[in-house]
């Protein structure tokens, strides 16, 4: 009798409990908004191609953040100006095979000014196999005003 008395008050309390919704993922493992003008993913002509800079990863930039931290002086001489910490979302065409890749481009601030990083690269790294001490090269092509992503070679 008294277990069927305690079983009653529990299937009580648990109608009256409020159902909390389940908290949403961690902000770097969200993926970027894809803008529906997104033009599609295509071969890319490498003789195109204007190099631009190459950035040898460190263990920050592959741990499982997903981001990677671009060095200020080719952050500032090489891609779009941002005026805000949201920053903007850049689609970048893969040199090895007919993908466009979408990284939110950002920045945040130090004591030393800004650090720029390109983020939601988890499925970039993971495709390609990168590690720390890999170089990723960054190119422009000017014809099209697209940035391609990143000849990726492994030492």
């Amino acid at each position: 009798m008294r277990l069927e008395t305690l079983r009653q008050k529990r299937k009580e309390r648990e109608r009256e409990m409020v159902v909390l919704p389940a908290a949403p993922p961690k902000r770097q493992w969200l993926r970027p908004p894809v803008p529906s003008s997104l033009p599609p993913p295509r071969e890319v002509d490498m003789s195109a191609l204007e190099f631009l800079f190459e950035k040898r990863l460190r263990h920050s930039d592959v741990k499982d953040r997903g981001r990677v931290v671009i060095p200020k002086e080719f952050a500032v001489k090489h891609f779009p100006e941002i005026g805000s910490k949201e920053g903007i979302y850049m689609s970048m065409d893969d040199v090895t095979r007919p993908k466009l890749w979408t990284f939110r481009y950002g920045f945040w601030s130090n004591t030393s000014g800004r650090v720029h990083v390109l983020e939601h690269a988890c499925e970039f790294f993971a495709m390609h196999g990168l590690q720390n001490g890999d170089f990723l090269m960054f190119y422009i092509d000017r014809q099209v005003g697209r940035f391609v992503s990143v000849d990726v070679y492994h030492i």
